[in-house]
């Protein structure tokens, strides 16, 4: 749980990064806003399909864990990959998002090319 929320504000952290590299773009953060929403609801369902349903809970002796018992569930098979494919669709959005941002690097040219100014500037 403590990871999930870690991992959860990283990515929260690089859409609000990606967000000022567009200029705070209303559409960026639309695109943002749906993907990250359409990610967490797609969790949810998962969530709720795998632990309210009838399901019953299996418990098997671990062979990696000698004398500890794992539990899952018996209504999902042993490739479960599909569980991360929203995961993995909404993080490659910001990996593309993130390395097509020439905003970014117009930036960063403009303040090599201009001697003499810091490196904080104000956007008037």
């Amino acid at each position: 749980m403590v990871v999930a929320t870690f991992v959860r504000g990283l990515l929260s952290i690089m859409q609000l990064r990606i967000y000022a590299m567009y200029r705070r773009t209303r559409r960026i953060l639309m695109i943002l806003v749906f993907a990250f929403f359409s990610e967490v609801l797609d969790r949810h369902c998962n969530h709720l399909e795998n632990h309210w349903s009838s399901k019953p809970i299996v418990t098997d002796e671990s062979s990696s864990f000698p004398g500890k018992h794992l539990c899952t569930f018996s209504g999902i098979n042993t490739d479960f990959t599909y569980l991360f494919i929203p995961a993995f669709c909404f993080e490659l959005l910001l990996f593309f998002l993130a390395i097509t941002s020439r905003v970014s690097l117009n930036n960063m040219r403009e303040r090599k090319a201009t001697p003499g100014t810091s490196s904080l500037r104000v956007n008037s």
